[in-house]
């Protein structure tokens, strides 16, 4: 895959780009750009962009090898030097990409959106409404049903206890991102529509779009904004109001520091 010269936004990723294997560097490029067409994630990925040109977020996408236990992993770097209020420290994360599909693409790039968002949402709250939601499946649901036991309950009985609210707020957007309309090489053998994943989780997305709706400005440079608007091609009407919020002013700031520590979202995310 040539990226454009002009494609702002990939170039923005490909600069921030680790790979030794060009294939697999365009695979990547291409469940992005997928991804980007539909406006459920733009906020998001236009979030992952701003952080690229800044500096704060680099990807490595590598082929998984036989003795990995995961599909990839993200890195947190804080810098905590110089700052009095721990709101305002700058963080750079590095995004491992291990196996190239659309679910854990957004899986680890949600844990990304989790540090970036620790000051405007609860955690705690956030998989309390989930939960509730999750267990609230009726029986006219049982397809649903099995998938959400799965991806929420069994799974993440496999992970620390430290580790449970990280996990279940990136199994959200795993979810999502795993429906028919937008799964590209979908790391889950389920099926489902975006409408069914939309009409499990009302409550939470509703948590979502009051915390985040007018808090997006700060996070999201309105350039890329702007730019990243050409790659629509939704014609889904019925989306969360946190997908598409649009941005027209930004506070993005630039990275300072020397010092950085070195923090995994594999270790305990909350200390």
């Amino acid at each position: 895959m040539i990226v454009e010269r002009n494609d702002l936004l990939m170039n923005a990723i490909v600069s921030r780009s680790i790979s030794s294997d060009t294939q697999i560097t365009n695979d990547f490029l291409k469940v992005i750009q997928y991804l980007y067409k539909h406006n459920i994630f733009k906020n998001i990925l236009d979030i992952v962009v701003t952080k690229c040109t800044v500096g704060q977020l680099t990807f490595k996408v590598q082929h998984s090898k036989f003795f990995d236990l995961d599909a990839g992993n993200c890195l947190t770097m804080i810098d905590d030097q110089g700052y009095a209020d721990i709101k305002t420290h700058r963080k750079k994360y590095i995004i491992t990409i291990k196996k190239v599909a659309s679910d854990v693409i957004m899986h680890e790039i949600a844990h990304m959106l989790e540090q970036e968002l620790n000051h405007i949402i609860n955690l705690k709250d956030f998989a309390n409404t989930l939960m509730y939601e999750v267990y609230s499946i009726g029986g006219q649901q049982l397809h649903m049903n099995s998938i959400v036991q799965s991806l929420f309950v069994e799974q993440v009985k496999s992970y620390p206890n430290s580790q449970h609210l990280s996990e279940l707020f990136a199994r959200f957007f795993q979810f999502f991102a795993a429906a028919n309309e937008l799964a590209f090489q979908s790391s889950l053998s389920a099926r489902y529509s975006l409408q069914n994943a939309i009409s499990i989780f009302p409550r939470t997305l509703e948590f979502l779009d009051s915390k985040l709706s007018d808090s997006w400005k700060v996070l999201i440079d309105p350039k890329i904004a702007a730019e990243s608007a050409k790659y629509s091609q939704d014609s889904f009407n019925n989306k969360p109001e946190w997908a598409d919020k649009r941005i027209k002013a930004s506070n993005v700031g630039s990275t300072t520091g020397s010092r950085w520590k070195v923090k995994s979202n594999k270790e305990d995310p909350f200390k």
